[in-house]
């Protein structure tokens, strides 16, 4: 006879094991039938109201723009209308409140490589780009309203060039009284404006700076420098105002149901313009004193 000792590996029954084969069909038949769909959870579903969408005033403003909403995610634009001329600055930057219990900033930040240059190119230019995400999302910069801080900065490198919201266009602005007064270009003797009929060309160096060779047409045509006056293109060329930059594009996520009237998320302005860190654009340090609108931005979201 045979006994097993204790700690030894001795067969043993499931309680499984004595469960009549008709109870567990019926058992395994409740869990996965027909009300399975009902069982589960339903996505997340969020929605973005810019109550109070921008429509041109103030004039300039920075301001928000829904892009796209995607699940849980909606995405946003801040955008720039710059307003009756060109500006130039050199620092960015935004700062949002919003709740973070219900509300997350997405980790990924697309900053406008046409404005101040892109973060990561890996480029001796690339801007310096600072975001404190992660300690906002976690409540680590929440105010005494209980609203988490989130703040992102950019800002051009020393001896790097700054964002200007103009592009030099050939409008034919400049006055002549003949061919030579318009280099690469003709006078035009009606107007008498340089028109910019292109210099033939069949490469680059053929072409002023910010001109390139347009390999179809075989003539010289602007580049589409960035400016905020004249004297900042070439002859024939004007500088022209870009209405609207969008400035960096980021996404809002929701962590659980919202219900109506929603959670406000607010592009910030400090009260106190002695203190920084809230919505600003600045050049050599100054601020260009453009107000910042959020239209009064409400998440909602459902299942």
């Amino acid at each position: 006879m045979t006994s097993s000792r204790p700690g030894s590996l001795a067969p043993s029954r499931h309680p499984l094991a004595v469960v009549p084969l008709s109870l567990l069909i019926f058992f395994l038949s409740a869990c996965h039938g027909r009300d399975n769909n009902e069982n589960r959870i339903s996505p997340i579903r969020a929605n973005l109201d810019i109550q109070n969408p921008y429509m041109g005033s103030p004039d300039p403003a920075v301001y928000m723009d829904k892009v796209s909403t995607t699940g849980d995610l909606v995405t946003v634009d801040v955008r720039l209308r710059a307003g009756s001329a060109p500006v130039s600055f050199d620092t960015l930057t935004l700062e949002f409140t919003y709740d973070f219990k219900v509300v997350q900033i997405g980790d990924v930040f697309d900053v406008n490589p046409d404005a101040l240059g892109s973060c990561n190119a890996g480029l001796l230019c690339d801007p310096i780009c600072l975001n404190n995400a992660a300690q906002s999302n976690q409540g680590l910069t929440v105010d005494a309203d209980g609203k988490a801080h989130f703040l992102l900065g950019v800002s051009v490198r020393s001896s790097c060039p700054a964002a200007k919201t103009g592009r030099c266009k050939a409008l034919t602005m400049t006055t002549c009284s003949g061919d030579p007064d318009c280099p690469h270009d003709t006078c035009d003797t009606g107007t008498m404006k340089c028109k910019a009929g292109g210099t033939v060309c069949a490469q680059d160096a053929d072409c002023l700076v910010a001109e390139s060779c347009d390999t179809g047409s075989k003539l010289c045509r602007s580049t589409g420098t960035h400016c905020t006056v004249d004297s900042e293109c070439i002859v024939g060329e004007s500088c022209v105002l870009v209405a609207d930059t969008t400035l960096v594009t980021l996404g809002f996520i929701a962590t659980t149901t919202i219900d109506s009237p929603g959670s406000r998320i607010e592009l910030y302005t400090n009260p106190d313009p002695s203190k920084r860190g809230d919505c600003e654009l600045l050049s050599n340090l100054v601020d260009l004193g453009i107000p910042c609108v959020d239209g009064n931005a409400t998440m909602t979201a459902g299942r």
